[in-house]
């Protein structure tokens, strides 16, 4: 899980220190080991062994997010060893950059993970195929919740081409 959240020059330090208690919390509550880089307030991610409990974090995540600070959030599944594959990190960094403010998306393989193992109040959105990385097509879900809105405008995504 990779999550971003735009706006946070524009935050107050309080908003930031709960959203990422709020962040550890919820990665922790569904045993995820959460990580992010020093240099980067707006940037966080965490590593889960089950992808059912991603999802489940990335919701207790959004519906708890302030207002202002609506994190866009990407999953992947692949791999898991000591660290994440560059390819699994890529796939989901460029999930988390698909995402509107407020909105979760996960590729097909985290899609097939969680069939049937969804929150209660959970249902997934098929948001078609798009060009994400370098891979070609991919089918992008996005992650809804009656708590949460489903609606959102088309997504801000540039496709990049693909090298020839």
């Amino acid at each position: 899980m990779l999550s971003r959240v735009d706006g946070l020059e524009h935050a107050i330090a309080t908003e930031v220190v709960r959203l990422n208690r709020q962040a550890t919390d919820a990665i922790a509550a569904y045993r995820g080991a959460y990580f992010a880089d020093p240099g980067e307030i707006d940037t966080f991610g965490a590593i889960f062994e089950d992808a059912s409990d991603a999802v489940a974090a990335a919701l207790e995540l959004q519906r708890a997010a302030l207002a202002a600070i609506k994190p866009r959030i990407g999953i992947h599944t692949g791999e898991l060893g000591p660290f994440c594959t560059q390819s699994t990190m890529r796939h989901a960094i460029a999930l988390r950059d698909f995402a509107n403010r407020g909105q979760t998306v996960i590729s097909r393989t985290t899609k097939e993970a969680v069939h049937g193992y969804l929150p209660h109040g959970a249902w997934l959105l098929n948001l078609r195929a798009h060009v994400l990385d370098r891979e070609g097509l991919e089918e992008v879900v996005q992650v809804c919740h009656t708590d949460l809105c489903s609606d959102f405008s088309p997504t801000r995504w540039i496709p990049k081409s693909k090298p020839a």
